[in-house]
């Protein structure tokens, strides 16, 4: 059994508990308070690492300098994207949109689409003719596949 208490809190200890007895002298029994193992904090072996600190200390260099950008989180993106679609669709069950905002919705619509297809019979102009030859190929052994 080990004994904790120094020899002085002890002595203090029991003249304070039987004020007529004489203090017993423990200094003989009780080991210094250099043979004493004292408790330390473990070290985090992810903060003591090296390449963690580095990256720490250039975060913090970064972003006091305001380099790093200033994005959201993906989860808090969603959300007001979803929030702002809910406050979308309120309003317009308060307030439909009138004929000339459908038509001009309408308009722009198959305006997008005109241009995507023209971009896309652009890049199809520059493919060359042996990949048209390829795909027409696939098609007819497709349809003679299933024709069997």
């Amino acid at each position: 059994m080990t004994v904790l208490f120094r020899a002085t809190s002890t002595a203090n200890l029991a003249s304070t508990c039987f004020p007529s007895q004489k203090s017993p002298n423990f200094s003989v029994l009780l080991p210094s308070d250099d043979d004493l193992i004292k408790p330390r904090k473990l070290p985090n072996p992810i903060l003591a690492s090296h390449q963690h600190r580095a990256l720490h200390q250039e975060l913090l260099f970064c972003h006091r300098r305001g380099v790093l950008p200033r994005r959201k989180p993906e989860l808090q993106c969603v959300l007001e994207h979803k929030q702002r679609e809910q406050r979308k669709q309120r309003e317009v069950a308060i307030h439909p949109p009138s004929d000339l905002e459908v038509k001009l919705r309408t308009r722009l619509q198959r305006l997008q689409y005109e241009l995507e297809e023209q971009k896309r019979s652009e890049s199809l102009k520059n493919v060359p003719e042996f990949v048209f030859v390829r795909q027409t190929l696939n098609r007819t052994e497709a349809d003679f596949q299933f024709k069997s």
